[in-house]
């Protein structure tokens, strides 16, 4: 009798899909390590006959449902990141256009100031400034910047009163 042959087959005898031959059966009785070998395996099964069986369907369907709860809770969290500042924006826009109340001097709700320091202009008077804003025509943007005017598109008035508003 071979002991790893009859080893293989211990599983399937456990299990009841298969049986001892009667050689089998006498060489458990005989040898020592594969009878210990067998008592070993049969404690172990009897170790679990007592616990219920498992719906492995009815896990599985568990966990899904856990994941897809899960998976709802992440997005609703990421939309509160979006929608919180959005909120507070909207918050900010109501508080400053006060509703109700009209608007001063026509104008819209917010009323913004652009400035664009130009370090060049500092040290030039109020006639050298209205100068230089008297050369520019068309507000800045509403042309191609190809377009813009230049020392040299003034004619001879303009740089004239230039000048002289730099000497002044």
């Amino acid at each position: 009798m071979n002991c790893e042959r009859l080893s293989d087959r211990m599983a399937a005898v456990l299990a009841g899909s298969d049986h001892w031959s009667r050689e089998e059966e006498e060489h458990l009785s005989v040898c020592a390590d594969c009878r210990a070998e067998w008592q070993l395996l049969a404690r172990g099964a009897a170790l679990g006959a007592g616990l219920p069986s498992l719906d492995a369907g009815r896990i599985g369907s568990m966990v899904q449902q856990r994941l897809a709860a899960e998976r709802r809770k992440a997005r609703n969290r990421r939309r509160a990141w979006v929608v919180a500042p959005l909120a507070a924006a909207a918050a900010i826009v109501l508080v400053v256009t006060r509703p109700g109340e009209k608007p001063a001097s026509g104008q819209g709700p917010v009323a913004t100031r652009l400035e664009i320091p130009f370090t060049e202009l500092d040290s030039l008077s109020a006639s050298q400034l209205q100068a230089v804003l008297e050369t520019l025509e068309p507000p800045l943007g509403s042309s191609s910047t190809l377009d813009a005017p230049s020392l040299q598109d003034l004619d001879d008035h303009q740089l004239e009163r230039l000048l002289r508003s730099l000497e002044g």
